[in-house]
């Protein structure tokens, strides 16, 4: 099976290990009990407590010449106790690519270099919405044939030993993988063993991990991390990503030691949650004409309700770090994306350095 090359560095993260506390901070809300796979379809999904299985969905990152638009009803753009995320209201919260575990930054192939890929997501809201745009990132940076196939479930219930725990989720994996032609398995961050082990293990990741290479040898794993969820409960950017940063260090540790006990197969983490506190401190600072308010409509605020579910803008800047980890393309390399004052590309390259180590 042919795959693209990316180009990259390794990178270790921030130092700490307070990932304790995400377990409360990222993972201990249940949006919805619910999962959905993807198949090329365009339509909303529909809220249900189903699983679903499809393939992306309401691409937002394109070029356009108008402002974002709201990808919901009105009724769905305002402040509410439900998730609100682009298409669907489900899930929750707090994983680049190439050999064994790193995370790409360095200048990548040129894009018209790269083959597409078919790329499965397993997880909640709080990374769904990017995996949904890959397809329009990807055509954006001139890769054609990217698939993209998603299996979602909400809130703590889309980490990847409770998805692999419910007999009906697995099976919705199971059959993507099943296959024999996923390139890329994307997983979110964080089974709770993981978490309850200090993040130094967890039979899940493993267990799933072994399964996707027994169908496909080749396939690459991706281990990602979010941001900490209810946004307002912390008073600046410094104290939101605190425990994320302090745990992303763990987190690649733990993608080094999932590589080894799989004989050596590519695992790499990426943080696209460092893109949605980049955007926030740079909404303190003034810096975003097009957001008014952290928390409320998507097309003008970074969250899109209390939990902390990305707005237009947040999705399709952290969409850029998703490119970047699956096929190690530098966010500035890409087309200039029209429909903000802001440079989204450099906002992403800035999240990309803010985690990197000298």
């Amino acid at each position: 099976m042919s795959k693209a090359a990316s180009k990259s560095s390794a990178r270790a993260a921030l130092a700490g290990l307070t990932f304790a506390a995400l377990v409360t901070a990222s993972c201990a809300t249940t949006d919805q009990d619910g999962l959905a796979s993807e198949t090329t379809s365009t339509a909303s999904m529909p809220t249900t407590t189903e699983v679903h299985v499809t393939e992306s969905t309401v691409p937002s990152i394109e070029v356009q010449p108008a402002p974002p638009q709201p990808e919901l009803d009105g009724a769905a753009d305002e402040l509410t106790d439900e998730p609100a995320v682009d298409d669907s209201s489900e899930e929750n919260q707090a994983g680049t690519a190439s050999g064994a575990v790193e995370e790409v930054t360095d200048e990548a192939d040129s894009s018209s270099e790269a083959e597409g890929l078919e790329v499965l997501y397993m997880g909640h809201s709080f990374g769904r919405p990017f995996a949904e745009n890959m397809e329009a990132a990807a055509d954006l940076a001139g890769i054609e044939g990217h698939n993209q196939l998603i299996v979602s479930r909400g809130g703590e219930k889309g980490a990847p030993q409770a998805m692999w725990e419910a007999p009906r989720v697995q099976d919705k994996i199971k059959a993507e993988l099943d296959t024999g032609t996923v390139d890329v398995l994307v997983m979110i961050c964080c089974s709770k063993e993981l978490l309850n082990s200090g993040v130094t293990e967890s039979w899940a990741e493993l267990e799933i991990a072994e399964y996707a290479l027994a169908q496909n040898p080749d396939t690459r794993i991706g281990l990602a991390m979010p941001w900490v969820d209810f946004p307002r409960s912390f008073s600046d950017t410094a104290e939101h990503r605190e425990r994320t940063d302090d745990g992303y260090q763990a987190f690649q540790a733990f993608a080094e030691q999932l590589s080894a006990n799989l004989g050596g197969a590519d695992v790499f983490t990426f943080y696209h949650g460092a893109a949605i506190y980049e955007l926030r401190e740079m909404f303190e600072q003034g810096a975003l004409p097009e957001i008014e308010s952290l928390i409320g409509p998507r097309a003008t605020s970074i969250f899109t309700d209390e939990k902390g579910h990305a707005g237009l803008l947040a999705k399709d800047t952290g969409t850029l770090i998703w490119l970047n980890a699956i096929y190690g393309i530098d966010p500035l390399d890409v087309a200039m994306v029209d429909n903000y004052d802001v440079d989204i590309r450099q906002v992403a390259a800035n999240a990309l350095e803010s985690t990197a180590v000298a």
